[in-house]
């Protein structure tokens, strides 16, 4: 019986090694999908999910159509929170913000994927279901206003009210409580405030916080580096601070700016964010450096202030000041971000 078992074993041996490749490569997949994202800045104040990408485009349809932003918001957090930048597979692949289906006069683009319903007495079921698919969040909010203007099921024209709007979105979903559910979020997070804005505005507030961030930084100017300095939350928060490193000086100005990004090191904030171009650098944004020129660890940064300077907390010995972005510095940039 010996001999049988060696052979048992040989042919054995590879089709474990298939499996455990397989399985391995299946989860590169899923590793892959969940952190690569798409790239795009959140929102202060907003769950994850929530993407400037999104807010601009509920803007644009808000001016265009007369669809409350608050509302369109409140839907995004309802129907496309999950795990994949705060996103479900749906909004994160395809970009369908709102469980859009497919239906039989649909030209576009489409996806096929398993989804819950719910019943009149609350119980869940689920079904296979074609979904559109599209190219982008703003293609998708730009046709959810499309079809709520066209479909006799939402009776929203006229509606400016954003509490009567989402009462007109009843049959949007099988979920019996689904605009309660959405005028829950739009009081958790006050997304009423984005009724109020245009696309304009809403970028005249951004460009704001970065200011902010930069006055609150040159408060500093003067004060000693000290390595590891400044790095717990109650440090941040505290405005007589005068002592920094260079990512605890980052971490306190955004903190007394009203833009909370805790307390992270320079290895979290080369990651953190949205990466932009040199060219889009506005004040507000960091810059962060290696420790030699051509490197590509992070061991420094600094907040872009504007006219090719920024101010940043040095070395040890050092103290918190305004230097220009010169070439020295340019051949030790790794990335540009931007964290508001």
């Amino acid at each position: 019986m010996k001999p049988r078992k060696v052979i048992f074993g040989i042919f054995l041996a590879p089709m474990v090694v298939s499996v455990l490749i397989v399985i391995i490569f299946i989860f590169m997949l899923v590793d892959g999908n969940s952190s690569s994202g798409n790239g795009d800045i959140t929102v202060s104040g907003l769950p994850q999910c929530i993407k400037e990408e999104m807010v601009i485009a509920s803007l644009q349809c808000q001016e265009k159509y007369k669809h409350p932003a608050s509302v369109t918001l409140a839907q995004i957090i309802q129907e496309s929170t999950g795990k994949n930048s705060g996103l479900s597979g749906l909004a994160y692949t395809y970009h369908n913000l709102f469980g859009i289906k497919a239906g039989k006069n649909w030209t576009g683009k489409t996806c096929t994927l398993f989804t819950s319903e719910q019943r009149p007495d609350g119980s869940s079921y689920q079904i296979r279901a074609t979904f559109r698919a599209y190219d982008s969040y703003t293609e998708s909010i730009e046709d959810r206003s499309r079809l709520l203007n066209s479909s006799s099921s939402y009776p929203v024209e006229g509606v400016s009210d954003p509490k009567e709007f989402a009462r007109c979105l009843k049959k949007w979903a099988t979920d019996i409580d689904y605009p309660e559910t959405l005028i829950g979020h739009m009081d958790k997070y006050n997304l009423y405030v984005y009724d109020n804005m245009s696309v304009e505005s809403y970028n005249q507030q951004k460009l704001s916080s970065g200011n902010k961030v930069v006055e609150k930084a040159k408060e500093k100017i003067g004060c000693k580096y000290v390595w590891g300095a400044g790095h717990s939350m109650n440090e941040i928060k505290n405005p007589q601070l005068s002592t920094f490193d260079c990512s605890s000086f980052v971490c306190w100005s955004y903190y007394q700016a009203g833009i909370d990004i805790g307390n992270m090191t320079t290895k979290e904030l080369v990651v953190a964010g949205i990466e932009i171009s040199q060219s889009e650098l506005r004040p507000g944004d960091i810059i962060l450096f290696a420790r030699n020129k051509g490197g590509t660890t992070p061991s420094h940064v600094s907040i872009y202030i504007g006219e090719g300077k920024m101010i940043h907390a040095p070395r040890t010995g050092d103290v918190v000041k305004i230097v220009n972005y010169s070439e020295h510095w340019k051949d030790r940039t790794i990335c540009f971000r931007r964290l508001y």
